[in-house]
């Protein structure tokens, strides 16, 4: 699978994992049995039709790779965490156990919801984001550089493939750069 292809297939799961984390978040701004507020005319427009509205937009913009997108959907994900975050931790502390498991379940939101953007923010993905597709310009390597990328975090780097060693790692993820198979000891 080439590079461009994948990083489409990010873009949409990307898309799908803010959609369902906008659903998931009107149903909590929606919950009368969240905060005990009942959402009644000026509220309800105030706290569920502005902010699933923006939300829509934002999904709708990042799906199209429109330029103020990826903005959005970085706002969007940062947000909508913290919003999990904050409201698992009030359920978690002052609700009886039903509400302790929602808070704990809302936690567990927050945080993957916050790990995607790492994701997001990420130089490889906003390169592509903003560009009909992903192309890098060889001029800015140097002699006996080639291009290739991380075999566990997809990171694209510049090196020099004989001087890779096993010892060799990727300064995004960490991860070793050059894997060795076990059997034949040869390199993959």
């Amino acid at each position: 699978m080439d590079m461009n292809q994948q990083m489409l297939n990010l873009h949409k799961h990307l898309v799908r994992f803010i959609s369902i984390n906008v659903i998931i978040f009107i149903l909590v701004i929606s919950s009368d049995r969240l905060y005990g507020v009942s959402l009644s005319n000026i509220n309800s427009i105030i706290f569920l039709y502005i902010p699933a509205s923006i939300c829509l937009f934002g999904i709708y913009n990042f799906k199209n790779r429109t330029k103020i997108g990826y903005t959005l959907a970085l706002t969007l994900l940062t947000f909508i965490g913290g919003f999990f975050a904050i409201s698992g931790i009030l359920l978690f502390l002052l609700g009886d156990t039903i509400d302790m498991v929602q808070g704990g379940l809302l936690i567990l939101l927050a945080f993957t919801t916050l790990r995607r953007l790492k994701t997001i923010k990420s130089q490889t993905f906003k390169s592509w984001y903003y560009l009909d597709s992903f192309q890098l310009n060889p001029g800015t390597l140097n002699e006996d550089e080639v291009l290739a990328s991380c075999p566990t975090c997809s990171s694209l780097l510049a090196v020099i493939p004989s001087r890779l060693t096993p010892d060799d790692n990727c300064p995004n993820c960490g991860h070793n750069l050059v894997k060795y198979s076990v059997d034949t000891n040869e390199e993959e």
